[in-house]
């Protein structure tokens, strides 16, 4: 794993939410939804009464939780993250981990700034915090590589363990400091089917 996807099959994969229509459509949907408040698990702070952060757990349906950032003014999604747990273990954890199938956030004028910190916040706040921990998805954008690039950074300097996982045999290596992670990445992501069964892996001591 992750294996990258090409730019076409990155804007297939946000096109929803990208186009303004569709993205309304998406609004209304999860403002049905009965959702709860994710605020108080996270230390991400809202920047506008407008907005409200939710999340909908469905584990009935193999998704773990959804969660959305929604913009009430301007009828809109500005954050979208997909949730599920996977099916194996790692090292000798017990918790079940979790990882991020979808994770889109608005980056134009008007809701970049709304949105910043957003992504690092959940991630370290909520699925660690919640889960303990997560790995990556079998296939990436070049922005995925780039953001789990950056968390596993943050996860080095935070003090927790972060590594890469490969699923053929399920052995495991850790990612000490960054020298390490600058080897690791062309491991890790590249554009052959191998690639879908590498792992980057962050995890609570």
């Amino acid at each position: 794993m992750p294996k990258m996807l090409d730019d076409k099959a990155a804007a297939d994969l946000r096109e929803r939410l990208e186009d303004v229509d569709q993205n309304e459509e998406s609004y209304n949907r999860y403002c049905q939804l009965q959702g709860e408040s994710l605020l108080p698990l996270v230390s991400f702070k809202l920047v506008s009464e407008h907005h409200e952060l939710k999340m909908v757990r469905n584990p009935d349906e193999g998704i773990e939780v959804q969660i959305y950032l929604l913009d009430h003014d301007r009828k809109a999604v500005l954050y979208y993250n997909h949730i599920e747990k996977v099916d194996f273990s790692i090292k000798q954890h017990t918790d079940q981990p979790v990882r991020q199938v979808m994770i889109w956030r608005e980056n134009r004028i008007n809701g970049g700034n709304d949105t910043h910190g957003l992504v690092e916040s959940v991630f370290f706040d909520f699925l660690i915090g919640q889960y303990s921990i997560a790995v990556s998805d079998s296939e990436q954008t070049r922005d995925g590589r780039r953001m789990w690039e950056k968390l596993i950074s943050m996860a080095i300097e935070k003090g927790m363990e972060a590594g890469r996982m490969d699923k053929d045999n399920y052995e495991y290596h850790s990612i000490p400091d960054i020298r390490e992670l600058t080897k690791t990445s062309k491991w890790l992501w590249g554009d052959q089917d191998v690639h879908k069964n590498r792992l980057a892996v962050i995890m609570k001591l």
